[in-house]
């Protein structure tokens, strides 16, 4: 038989775990085209089409699923937010 503490340790767990669930993530990025870093903005160049006749780019990724140039605008996207949210 669980005794009060116990039963309150796990009550605790199911709000932690629901507010985590519920827990707003901000605005989810869609492809557009171009990249979303806003000191960059290239427009994604089509090298050709996969087997299924989507644009791909020179790696091979598709431009309809693409967010970011590269990994250095993923980066600096990342920490303008992260300095927005500290003002």
């Amino acid at each position: 038989m669980a005794d009060e503490i116990d039963l309150a340790n796990e009550q605790a767990e199911r709000f932690l775990k629901q507010s985590l669930a519920n827990r707003s993530t901000g605005p989810k990025l869609q492809p557009c085209g171009h990249c979303q870093n806003p000191n960059c903005e290239l427009p994604f160049d089509a090298a050709g089409k996969d087997g299924e006749g989507h644009e791909i780019d020179e790696q091979g990724i598709r431009i309809d699923a693409k967010l970011f140039c590269d990994k250095t605008c993923a980066d600096e996207y990342t920490e303008l937010l992260r300095l927005r949210g500290r003002r």
